[in-house]
């Protein structure tokens, strides 16, 4: 994976805090030679706090291309993004950065899109299924939104943090429009007794839709 690395190589570099546990060296590494691109992903451990520094010397080290974005710093980064996709803008969360052609950022959040790529590959049939989701940080947003915009029928979020669970309700009712099912359901609770109350009474309806039917 080595062999063409020289003073012409492109830096990708993964910020984060812990890092040592990130397979992305290694597997974006190998895919840049396998493309035949002079590449290569780093492992940067910066620390919360740290991240302005580090930003300044890598927008200041023009051959670094993009960069990884891995907890904690996915809020934050976003700030240093001159440009980003919608549902960046959406949920204020980045997890890869590019350099722009004026040397700038453009930020973007891929966590969703590769959840529901991976539920793929791996034979999950997520048009009209119903989904739990344990979580609703920056990763679990997109997921959320990933999700829907693939067709799941139903979707329940479920958030120890209850202004966790409320943003995510924000989120989700902004962008309704945009999902593929216009009668796709979401369910944004906190607390674990609601939730399954919740989760019985849709499937109370459910059967009770099949029996009318």
């Amino acid at each position: 994976m080595l062999s063409q690395l020289s003073g012409a190589s492109r830096l990708f570099p993964i910020i984060g805090d812990p890092v040592e546990y990130a397979q992305s060296p290694v597997n974006l590494t190998r895919t840049f030679a396998e493309r035949g691109h002079n590449g290569l992903c780093v492992p940067l451990r910066v620390q919360d706090g740290d991240l302005d520094v580090v930003m300044a010397g890598l927008t200041a080290s023009l051959n670094v291309d993009g960069i990884l974005v891995t907890m904690p710093h996915k809020f934050t980064a976003f700030a240093f993004c001159t440009s980003s996709s919608e549902r960046v803008r959406l949920l204020g969360v980045v997890s890869v950065i590019r350099r722009n052609p004026d040397r700038t950022w453009h930020g973007d959040m891929l966590d969703g899109l590769a959840f529901v790529k991976a539920q793929h590959d791996r034979g999950a049939e997520i048009d009209g299924a119903r989904a739990l989701l344990v979580g609703a940080g920056g990763a679990g947003s997109a997921i959320a939104i990933a999700l829907l915009d693939a067709g799941v029928r139903d979707l329940v979020i479920h958030d120890a943090e209850q202004a966790r669970v409320e943003g995510e309700g924000a989120i989700l009712d902004h962008v309704r429009a945009r999902f593929r099912r216009s009668e796709a359901a979401w369910i944004a609770l906190a607390d674990r007794a609601q939730h399954l109350e919740q989760l019985q009474l849709a499937e109370r309806e459910r059967k009770a839709g099949q029996q009318s039917a």
